[in-house]
């Protein structure tokens, strides 16, 4: 969901949890009581969103994001992070399995 655009879309409820949003425009948007847990919000345009009962636990941020005026990212868990690892993200949302144990060559 790259550059995508949701400008005043009605999203109540809406869940997005482990969501790539990096870039997309959502202002005026509607997420009250979506959840967008786990979400990379990298350059996302909240501006006039409503955030309210939104749960956006773990979801992070580069700095870019343009939060809705007087809301406060980090109350309600967004982290900060530049970088990922894209990896260990997919596995963390259950969309990869990566085995630790993998057999050893042996000549």
């Amino acid at each position: 969901m790259i550059n995508t655009r949701f400008q005043g879309a009605n999203l109540k409820g809406a869940k997005l949890d482990d969501v790539n949003l990096w870039d997309a425009e959502m202002a005026r948007a509607d997420l009250s009581g979506a959840s967008l847990r786990r979400a990379c919000l990298w350059g996302v345009w909240f501006e006039k969103a409503n955030l309210s009962e939104t749960d956006l636990t773990d979801a992070y941020h580069d700095g870019r994001v343009h939060w809705p005026v007087g809301f406060n990212p980090e109350e309600s868990g967004v982290l900060y992070k530049m970088d990922v690892d894209w990896l260990e993200t997919l596995e963390d949302a259950g969309w990869l399995d990566l085995d630790d144990s993998a057999p050893s060559c042996v000549f």
